[in-house]
């Protein structure tokens, strides 16, 4: 839908994998409710940050895969019975941190859930990240689907960056989204891609979390709709919770603010002991 518009990407580091979501909405973040992250236990345990429209829609479990969605903003609203409900893509994203350990076993998962229940809207956005593997896995509507690879790699090609990142657009299923200049969401959206983009190219496989959070709670383009942490003066397209997901070589933290705009918060850490994938 339009008036969900977030920032999701993924870093491959010099030290592991850091995986983040801004969380935008069209309310004031005060009002946002989004709950607090959780422990769940199972066959892997994971950290889940909520479901549905309160929700920030992240997770990430004890062998390091993690998941972040994001709205697509297609030209088309798959809506009907026919169609599955939004409410489903958080139950997919759950499925694969609650069973896989690694982007190569879940990725088919998902897809198949996808077509599965014929997931309708204007098409959904989802990166999935292990330390050594990231993909976004770009949805239009039932049987079209774009992917993107990046890759961790001994030998890397200095032309190949090793983070990856979206903004409520298409990238590689650019056909199914209304132009930047038809488009006020889509300007914003291409607007925070570029800005995010050029923090990134900075820090490339050395990015560590405080980067991360710097770019999260930037104004570069001003403090408005345009900028990673977005903000409006009439409660409309608001940042109101930002995560930031980093796998180490012992430990996972997941850093989080929620119901506030991430520059005025100081972000709190929730760990995960790391099992053996």
């Amino acid at each position: 839908m339009s008036n969900e518009n977030c920032t999701i990407g993924a870093v491959l580091t010099d030290t592991g994998l850091i995986l983040f979501k801004n969380r935008d909405l069209s309310l004031d973040p005060a009002k946002a409710g989004l709950p607090a992250p959780i422990l769940v236990t199972g066959a892997h345990e994971y950290i889940k940050f909520g479901t549905g429209k309160t929700g920030v829609w992240a997770g990430i479990n004890a062998a390091g895969l993690g998941v972040v969605g994001a709205d697509g903003n297609g030209i088309a609203n798959l809506v009907g019975e026919q169609y599955g409900g939004g409410h489903l893509t958080w139950e997919a994203y759950e499925h694969v941190i609650a069973n896989f350990t690694s982007v190569s076993e879940a990725y088919p998962s998902l897809v198949e859930f996808y077509e599965k229940n014929q997931i309708g809207g204007t098409g959904d956005i989802v990166l999935i990240a292990d330390p050594s593997c990231a993909l976004v896995l770009e949805y239009a509507s039932p049987g079209i689907w774009g992917l993107q690879f990046c890759r961790l790699s001994d030998q890397p090609d200095p032309h190949t960056p090793p983070y990856i990142l979206r903004t409520n657009f298409f990238i590689t299923l650019s056909q199914f989204r209304p132009r930047p200049e038809n488009s006020p969401v889509h300007m914003s959206s291409e607007a925070r891609y570029r800005s995010a983009l050029c923090q990134l190219a900075v820090t490339g496989k050395t990015t560590k979390v405080e980067d991360l959070q710097r770019m999260l709670v930037s104004h570069l383009n001003g403090v408005n709709t345009f900028s990673t942490c977005r903000h409006s003066g009439n409660n409309e397209y608001n940042t109101v919770g930002s995560v930031i997901m980093h796998v180490g070589s012992e430990q996972i933290e997941a850093h989080f603010v929620l119901n506030a705009h991430p520059c005025q918060k100081n972000y709190q850490i929730l760990a995960l002991e790391r099992a053996d994938a």
